[in-house]
């Protein structure tokens, strides 16, 4: 299955129903697997993504909950005092 094949199935669940939206989907795509956020596909023979269905199925729950926008709390580690 080739990205444009990813696309149309998840424009056809509802993720996308607008240009722009399918635009923003397309987008969200490709961040997800470049930062790892999905598996990354194998690449085909001429050079297209190859998707499976295990990486169609890690697209869909990435697009239904991407992470939100913004910094991320801070994490404080516990100090160990050396005594």
């Amino acid at each position: 299955m080739r990205f444009g094949e990813v696309i149309e199935i998840l424009k056809s669940e509802g993720f996308a129903d607008t240009p722009d939206e399918e635009r923003k989907l397309r987008h969200r795509v490709r961040y997800a697997i470049i930062h790892e956020h999905v598996p990354r596909p194998k690449l085909a023979s001429n050079g297209d993504m190859d998707f499976r269905e295990n990486h169609l199925l890690a697209i869909r729950r990435y697009v239904e909950n991407p992470p939100k926008r913004g910094r991320r709390p801070v994490r404080h580690r516990e100090t160990v005092s050396s005594t």
